[in-house]
């Protein structure tokens, strides 16, 4: 009877020590989403035309706002992949145009999301593609992979 019970607690304990480093794990491979809101044009555009793949939020208001929730579940999934930041969209740019004008993006789509990469022009995340985690992963998976050059 004690060597059960032993047994039985051995296991919960191995159970939970599992649980524990696989979370640990989970958060070790996202990477913060980075706060741009209203920050040095040179900064900008080195996040949205430089040499990484970024998935950015556009935050209406110019105050910093926790983005939805999905955005924040993609980020612990494809976090180590691309990097998030979080900009105000409605920012105006040296050339006069907000990043809503000057990348063509459409503010009645809510949340405002889109991908760059330096293979990659402008692409905001259509409706489908936030209906579901496995829908938004799926953009990310096919709109962002690397582009083989001729």
């Amino acid at each position: 009877y004690i060597t059960n019970n032993l047994s039985i607690s051995l296991s919960i304990f191995i159970a939970i020590a599992v649980l524990l480093l696989s979370y640990t794990v989970y958060q070790y491979n996202s990477n913060p989403v980075k706060n741009l809101i209203n920050a040095d044009i040179s900064i900008l555009k080195d996040a949205v035309f430089g040499d990484e793949p970024y998935l950015f939020y556009c935050n209406r208001n110019g105050i910093s706002e926790s983005p939805p929730p999905i955005y924040l579940d993609l980020n612990k999934i494809r976090g180590s992949k691309v990097s998030f930041a979080m900009i105000n969209c409605s920012q105006v740019l040296p050339s006069g145009k907000t990043f809503y004008d000057r990348l063509k993006l459409k503010k009645e789509i809510k949340p405002t999301i889109f991908g760059t990469a330096p293979w990659l022009k402008p692409k905001q995340v259509t409706p489908e593609h936030l209906k579901d985690i496995n829908s938004f992963k799926k953009f990310i998976d096919v709109n962002m992979a690397p582009k083989a050059t001729s």
